[in-house]
């Protein structure tokens, strides 16, 4: 799975149902012939959204990169208690859930 969109995402002020952002790294869309900016009020990253979901698709950027602060702090920790089997400790058990959630928002599916 590529990188995903840039920028920060936001509920559209002009289409309902929209989730957008002022940056786009899909080149392959570019230059189509429609503007969706003009249309949706940004670079459309999710239509047909419903109110209730929108706000958690809008913070996506944004939880994925306070998961990865916390995935790397939780490593640095297990690191330095020097826990051998990391399945036996609630921290390492939260870094592999920490883990499996980063792996499945970056790739599709859990490590």
């Amino acid at each position: 799975m590529s990188e995903h969109t840039g920028g920060t995402w936001r509920p559209s002020t002009k289409s309902g149902g929209a989730i957008v952002s002022d940056i786009v790294l899909d080149e392959p869309y570019l230059n189509t012939g429609h503007n969706e900016t003009e249309y949706y009020g940004g670079h459309l990253i999710a239509e047909s959204v419903r109110a209730n979901n929108r706000p958690i698709i809008a913070a996506a950027p944004e939880m994925l990169a306070t998961l990865d602060a916390v995935r790397d702090h939780l490593w640095a920790r297990l690191c330095d208690m020097n826990i051998t089997d990391r399945a036996d400790h609630p921290v390492a058990r939260l870094y592999l859930r920490v883990e499996a959630a980063v792996e499945l928002a970056r790739h599709g599916r859990p490590a």
